[in-house]
């Protein structure tokens, strides 16, 4: 690896972290930027080449993930989904003579509506 080549390797490294701190920080592009004294357009132009850099090894990474996967079978298994308590699931039971309605969390608020309208003809 030449000067050359290692310079823009460091960069790149540099860029990628300070892109990284950016994304993770929860502000703006603009709000981080002005926060850390980083110029704007230089910042959108490291992005663009951690960008350009992280396309250009992609092919890469898939035939290191082909070979790594080559002999890899896939396999499937069953899933026991936990026990649901129905009761638990009822947010609201109502008996009015001998008519029981019982209320689902997350009911739709239309056959709700419906069921309090029998309700009232009753």
């Amino acid at each position: 690896m030449g000067a050359r080549e290692a310079t823009h390797v460091y960069r790149l490294h540099k860029w990628i972290e300070i892109v990284s701190q950016c994304r993770s920080s929860g502000k703006t592009v603009k709000a981080w930027c002005e926060g850390n004294g980083v110029n704007i357009k230089s910042y959108y132009y490291w992005q663009r080449k951690v960008r350009e850099a992280a396309i250009k090894a992609l092919p890469a990474c898939w035939q290191s993930a082909k070979e790594t996967s080559a002999g890899i079978q896939p396999m499937f298994t069953e899933l026991e989904l936990p026990k649901t308590n129905s009761a638990a699931r009822i947010a609201a039971t109502i008996r009015f003579h001998e008519a029981v309605i019982e209320i689902q969390n997350g009911a739709d608020p239309m056959v709700v509506e419906n069921a309090f309208r029998v309700l009232k003809s009753l």
